[in-house]
């Protein structure tokens, strides 16, 4: 972040005893140096906790879209062991059924004297399921009850299998239910750390502003007395953005096509001789005559970006030389395609014109 103290040019021109009023000035531009830097540092950790926020949200949106999915799932799933059940008890009630036709047909066979291994095994059976189980019964149950009961066991095997691969799968989107939630409050736990700690940057923040407020108008205070006094010079007052008017004037041109040409830059009108200062801080990269611009000074910002002053009456820097903002580098001239004295100014990035107003304070 820009300070006075970077733009600001001190020298004394009073005795040793106005050694103590500069001191307290730059002791004030150190407090207000001092105060922006935690300023800076602040706000990025503020900036960092509201993209971990902002990443954390999306993590539970997408949390909570898998566990609405899982517990249709879910629900599928019930449906299904439901549909199940209820084909197992009419199953059921199918083998009782036959359980009842077999009984009959073997108290007939007693009753005729047939007493042989198989109606014993059948008679001494423990319950329907395994009578019906037994190989033997089919010795004894013959054409269409042996077809009825080979059909009944081949279904009931097939639920049983069926009811259990899907009471499987139940545990399972349930299990994975369960997981979703506890990483949903866990999201939702973090999520509101950091929005106790954006809450306590942001304080910070506001408290630190406040220190800039206070140690700014101090150092303007001792910088506008000591101006009054003749004791330091003040240059032109630069940007946070680190950009100043280039000159004093009226803008008489803006940027735009006219005639059917775009005029590149703002031309600034001001009498010849006119201080022309660096808009932004840089290095000079061309100082000289270049076609209808006239007498030009060209300065590097670095990423692409220069800026041009046109017109000049005479050059105030040389190429490679470092400027701040503020600092002057010529005077207002009408050299070049000019029609009167005036400064044309231009901001480009990588060669292309953009309009000085978007830049300048």
């Amino acid at each position: 972040m820009p300070v006075v103290a970077a733009t600001l040019a001190v020298f004394c021109v009073a005795s040793a005893a106005s050694a103590a009023p500069l001191d307290e000035l730059k002791k004030a531009q150190s407090r207000l140096e001092r105060v922006r830097d935690e300023l800076d540092k602040v706000s990025s950790v503020c900036e960092r906790n509201e993209t971990r926020v902002a990443t954390v949200n999306n993590q539970v949106e997408a949390t909570l879209v898998a566990v609405s999915e899982a517990e249709i799932a879910v629900d599928e799933q019930r449906r299904v062991v439901d549909e199940s059940r209820s084909r197992m008890e009419e199953l059921q009630q199918q083998a009782d059924t036959v359980h009842e036709i077999s009984s009959g047909r073997v108290v007939q066979l007693y009753k005729r004297g047939v007493l042989d291994p198989t109606l014993h095994s059948l008679l001494m059976s423990s319950s329907t399921e395994q009578a019906l189980s037994r190989a033997q019964v089919l010795n004894v149950v013959k054409h269409g009850d042996r077809e009825t009961i080979e059909k009944l066991l081949s279904s009931k095997t097939a639920a049983d299998g069926h009811r259990k691969v899907f009471e499987e799968q139940q545990r399972s989107y349930e299990d994975a239910l369960d997981q979703r939630q506890d990483l949903v409050a866990e999201l939702e736990d973090l999520r509101k750390r950091y929005e106790r700690k954006i809450a306590a940057c942001n304080k910070k923040v506001v408290k630190l502003k406040q220190q800039e407020q206070i140690a700014a108008d101090d150092e303007q205070e001792l910088a506008a007395a000591l101006a009054a006094q003749g004791q330091i010079a003040v240059p032109r007052s630069v940007s946070a953005g680190g950009w100043t008017w280039p000159t004093s004037g009226t803008v008489t041109s803006g940027f735009g096509y006219r005639w059917g040409r775009l005029h590149a830059g703002i031309d600034i009108g001001a009498s010849s001789g006119t201080a022309i200062h660096a808009a932004k801080g840089g290095v000079v990269s061309y100082a000289g005559t270049m076609g209808g611009y006239g007498n030009i000074i060209v300065v590097d910002h670095g990423g692409g970006m220069t800026t041009r002053y046109a017109h000049q009456s005479q050059l105030g820097a040389g190429v490679g030389q470092t400027v701040n903002a503020g600092d002057r580098i010529g005077s207002v001239g009408s050299t070049g395609n000019s029609t009167g004295p005036h400064l044309h100014f231009e901001v480009r990035i990588n060669d292309q014109p953009q309009d000085p107003m978007g830049y300048l304070p």
